[in-house]
């Protein structure tokens, strides 16, 4: 029951900040961190779903829970690929990138295929008639594939480094190493306490970092359409329409200034 609390929490959690993130945020592109938050708010919907199961608290029909599990599971690599494949995409060069992505989206989709043929063929996820999984490569095909896209994201800021600032390597750095550490227990113990919190933990972290990176932008563009917006302008001179002067040098300051000069005296 503890399980489920918790989990109930944290997309409480994730849901309000990421929501305050997006009306604060001021840019118009916001694909990474809707769509990061998204897949992990379905992981904690489906895993609250499958636990409030297996505690009897709202009974499933035994194909619709066992779908549902299957779901859960799947939601992990598929939430760990999303949120490394939008940290390579800022770090890798585009050729290097599209590789990188092809591989891993290929076995990400036979992996989904496999699993979901599974759902009514029972070989990769065997359960038991309490809904607990007692055999097949399914869960160790999981926690494979997650630790595969967790060490390519972490070799990728490794060889990347110089270009990274300095507080996005450390939260780099962190999430590949919570992620792995909780996998890790999570397929010692089979209970995903660590990989929710560790996530959460991280999650909220990338998104002050991404916030934080939004106040620093600030380019003369998005000045300008700001001040149209207000109602505000800069100051202008005669001329053409909305031509912003460049600075003047000092000499010709002076030729403006003195006649003499600008009758060439």
């Amino acid at each position: 029951m503890e399980l489920v609390v918790m989990e109930l929490f944290l997309l409480v959690v994730v849901v309000s900040i990421a929501v305050i993130h997006m009306r604060s945020s001021s840019r118009v592109e916001r694909q990474d961190e809707v769509i990061v938050a998204g897949v992990y708010i379905t992981y904690l919907l489906l895993a609250v779903i499958s636990h409030v199961h297996m505690f009897g608290l709202f009974p499933l029909p035994f194909f619709v829970a066992r779908s549902v599990i299957i779901l859960h599971i799947l939601s992990v690599p598929l939430f760990v690929f999303i949120w490394m494949n939008s940290i390579e995409r800022r770090l890798l060069p585009k050729g290097i990138y599209r590789v990188l992505f092809r591989i891993q989206s290929t076995l990400l989709v036979l992996f989904f295929a496999a699993s979901l043929f599974d759902i009514a063929w029972g070989r990769l996820y065997v359960f038991s008639q309490d809904l607990l999984l007692t055999g097949g490569y399914g869960v160790l095909l999981m926690f494979a594939l997650s630790i595969c896209f967790v060490l390519v994201e972490f070799c990728t800021a490794l060889v990347r480094w110089k270009f990274i600032k300095w507080h996005e390597r450390v939260i780099m750095v962190l999430t590949a190493v919570f992620l792995l550490f909780s996998l890790v227990l999570f397929e010692v113990f089979r209970q995903p306490y660590m990989f929710s919190l560790s996530s959460a933990f991280m999650l909220i972290l990338s998104f002050f970092s991404w916030q934080r990176k939004e106040l620093l932008i600030d380019s003369p563009t998005e000045r300008e359409e700001r001040n149209q917006h207000d109602g505000s302008s800069p100051e202008r001179v005669p001329g053409k329409q909305g031509e912003i002067p460049r600075l003047l040098g000092r000499k010709r300051r002076q030729r403006l200034l003195s006649p003499g000069l600008a009758l060439g005296y």
